[in-house]
């Protein structure tokens, strides 16, 4: 059976009881305690301090009782970093007391300074491993010459850090305003959320929508909502790039006019737009794909107000979820935000009319602001891949792509009007 010894370090004033046995270092006056049935006690200033063999020896008794009574298990220390403004915890996870040690991450003892979004749970025959790309322990069948997790009942490791918001997106959108909605952190200590321009704290709420005002426009914004809990710890946040409008919008005044979709690679396409039906029509078109083998539309029939999506799954009219397939009203003569998701979040790539059928006639009129297509990445995160702008006039036929992933819009017919 072989000693470790675990000094937990920190700032002087932030040193708690220590347990029997246990060690505290303080960093910023380099004094070195031990806890005892009294309490804290000093043993030696840190500067003095010669050969820590002596002060094992001296102390390796109460190791040994504190070893028995915690019954070998592994023990998790949480302290603050050393950065007082930091966010961040450190977990160093300690080996056992038995000679074949638990590896984490390929080492005896490792110190993380990431924020953990995921309970750890005990696996049996497994180690937990740290993926920093996912920000979360992954199972790995343990190596040889390691124990197995089964040998040492595990505590879970509470979560430090919220769960971030999803769905994200933008329910309105004016020339000097937007409003942001999404669905709530699932953890269940959130007690607010830190709404940021970039890295500018611009407003905190604790609802579920957010409207950033005085803004410029036909700007770009990053906005992040990061989740904060009652200890004031926020997540890492939830982004969405998006813009304010521009003076103008794209008019379709004639059954002729419409826009051209290039062939795009998406999972989810959202339209700011306002338009307006005959009614009694089956030709009421807000988009459809050109391929007709899977086909992708939203279309109306008879009274104009009632919309049926094909090929699409979950659709969503400012911000709210549209489950009836057959038929969702949408409200007319009025601008909405409509965000249409593959079914399965499956890519699709295809050419698209946009108020028109794949034949290019459709008896809809109305405006265009905004079009943006959207990949899901392998965390179900939404990612911005195309964005078109209309609010802002152009001398040509073409409206181009901000992100320059995908070649321009073609506009057929129409005119752009004054908002």
């Amino acid at each position: 059976m072989s000693l470790e010894i675990v000094i937990r370090r920190g700032p002087k004033a932030n040193l708690s009881i220590l347990a029997k046995g246990e060690f505290g270092l303080c960093n910023d006056t380099s004094e070195l305690y031990i806890g005892t049935a009294e309490g804290n006690k000093l043993l030696e200033n840190g500067a003095e301090i010669k050969i820590i063999d002596q002060i094992i020896t001296n102390i390796k008794t109460n190791m040994l009782q504190g070893i028995n009574e915690l019954n070998e298990k592994i023990k998790l220390y949480m302290d603050k970093t050393q950065t007082s403004d930091s966010t961040d915890f450190e977990i160093t996870i300690i080996g056992s007391t038995i000679d074949k040690k638990i590896t984490v991450n390929n080492k005896l003892v490792q110190v993380y300074t990431q924020g953990l979004q995921q309970d750890i749970l005990e696996t049996n025959g497994q180690a937990l491993i740290y993926d920093a790309s996912s920000n979360m322990f992954k199972n790995q069948a343990l190596p040889a010459g390691c124990v197995t997790l089964a040998d040492f009942p595990l505590q879970s490791v509470k979560r430090l850090m919220p769960y971030d918001v999803t769905n994200l997106i933008v329910t309105d959108a004016s020339q000097t305003s937007l409003t942001l909605s999404w669905n709530a952190s699932k953890s269940a200590d959130v007690k607010s959320y830190n709404i940021y321009s970039g890295t500018s704290l611009i407003g905190t709420t604790t609802a579920t929508t957010f409207t950033a005002t005085n803004l410029t426009s036909s700007t770009n914004y990053s906005i992040t909502v990061k989740s904060q809990n009652v200890r004031g710890i926020e997540g890492y946040g939830t982004l969405i790039n998006t813009r304010t409008l521009g003076d103008f919008s794209y008019a379709k005044l004639a059954n002729t006019d419409y826009v051209e979709v290039p062939p795009i690679s998406f999972t989810s396409i959202e339209l700011i737009i306002k338009f307006s039906t005959v009614k009694n029509a089956w030709t009421n078109i807000i988009v459809e794909s050109l391929k007709s083998n899977p086909s992708y539309n939203l279309y109306s029939q008879f009274n104009g107000t009632q919309y049926a999506r094909l090929g699409f799954g979950d659709m969503y009219v400012n911000g709210v979820l549209k489950s009836d397939r057959n038929y969702a009203t949408i409200p007319e003569n009025t601008k909405v935000v409509i965000r249409l998701d593959t079914s399965g979040e499956t890519l699709s790539t295809d050419k698209w009319n946009i108020f028109a059928s794949r034949a290019g006639t459709s008896v809809i009129r109305g405006n265009i602001y905004r079009v943006k297509f959207y990949k899901t990445d392998d965390k179900g995160k939404r990612v911005l891949v195309s964005d078109y702008d209309f609010s802002y006039q152009v001398t040509d036929s073409k409206i181009v792509d901000l992100m320059g992933n995908n070649e321009p819009m073609v506009l057929h017919g129409g005119s752009f009007i004054a908002n």
